[in-house]
């Protein structure tokens, strides 16, 4: 692997941040050998700051064209992913012209479209909603802890989720923007059907880190 490679392939749980610092409590939260407790998020979104950041340290002393251009793919991933207005901001702040259209070009490619959920796999086998992105139209119509048993179509067929792969999950959750994601969920023993717009999803620091699963 090249030093390009490399720096294109790194992020916050490589290098300066590992899992191996940390322990899972019995109420799932993470735990430093000192027993201090935060939540999974909350440690995942500072992750993601102190990787960005070292890379823009980076970049600013970089002058081989290679090496920033692999720093500018890795900055742009992982910064949008966490922030997607903020990661804008800094790519319109690069001198290079070249290289501000080529950040802007991968912000752009990394943005999608969804109902704003953070998806994982519950014990029941149904996909469950971790959280609810601050900048979705699901914040009045799903709540963390809901499991998604399924979705209709647009012709009217129910797709079942239950022990389905997560990426299928994935691909029927996801659309157009504008339409209209007809769910069946689960929320406290309670089967019901929710619709909710899929939107373009536009992540803010105060939304759960990019490394769960969002759709």
């Amino acid at each position: 692997m090249t030093e390009a490679e490399a720096i294109v392939a790194s992020g916050p749980l490589r290098g300066e941040a590992s899992l191996t610092k940390w322990v899972t409590g019995p109420d799932g939260r993470l735990k430093t050998a000192d027993g201090k407790a935060t939540d999974v998020s909350d440690w995942m979104v500072d992750q993601t700051r102190n990787h960005v950041s070292n890379q823009v340290v980076r970049l600013r002393e970089e002058q081989d064209p290679e090496l920033r251009q692999a720093l500018i793919e890795n900055i742009t991933k992982h910064y949008s992913e966490a922030d997607t207005l903020g990661s804008l901001d800094w790519a319109m702040g690069l001198t290079d012209e070249t290289e501000r259209e080529m950040a802007v070009e991968r912000i752009s490619k990394n943005i999608i479209t969804g109902v704003g959920v953070t998806l994982a796999r519950s014990e029941s086998g149904l996909p469950l909603v971790g959280s609810v992105l601050n900048t979705s139209n699901a914040k009045n119509r799903l709540r963390a802890g809901d499991q998604l048993q399924g979705i209709h179509d647009e012709q009217g067929a129910f797709h079942d989720f239950k022990e389905r792969e997560m990426k299928d999950v994935v691909s029927r959750v996801r659309g157009q923007a504008g339409s209209m994601a007809k769910l069946r969920i689960l929320r406290d023993g309670v089967s019901m059907d929710v619709e909710v717009e899929r939107r373009t999803l536009v992540r803010s620091p105060g939304d759960t880190s990019s490394r769960v699963l969002t759709e």
